[in-house]
């Protein structure tokens, strides 16, 4: 069994203390989230926005230069899914996520109008 490093620790006393001030005060952890999203949308947005755009171009070179012709696994090896199949599980992937994140969300909103 691997030894248990600081980084869990850390990890699990940063969450407590949001979970402890959510409990007790769920209103001031509310209004200061919501100033720091707030902040964090009109100083970084145009950040994020550029970060998007220049993953895309990149992906989109990855896939029409040389690179895009590398294979994973073996030489000689072909791969164990084709292209079809590969698409109807990243699409079925995005569907799945979609129905459990919206099947929760959508109902909690409406209950809290």
């Amino acid at each position: 069994m691997k030894k248990v490093t600081p980084v869990f620790w850390i990890s699990i006393a940063i969450a407590a203390v949001f979970v402890l001030w959510g409990i007790i005060a769920p209103e001031n952890l509310g209004d200061q989230t919501g100033k720091i999203q707030a902040f964090l949308s009109a100083k970084f947005g145009w950040f994020y926005l550029l970060t998007v755009a220049i993953f895309l171009i990149f992906s989109v070179y990855l896939i029409f230069s040389p690179y895009g012709k590398l294979r994973l696994g073996q030489p000689n090896e072909k791969p164990e899914y084709n292209k079809i199949t590969w698409f109807a599980m990243l699409f079925s992937a995005g569907m799945g996520i979609g129905l459990v994140f919206w099947g929760s969300a959508e109902p909690l909103a409406h209950f809290a109008s």
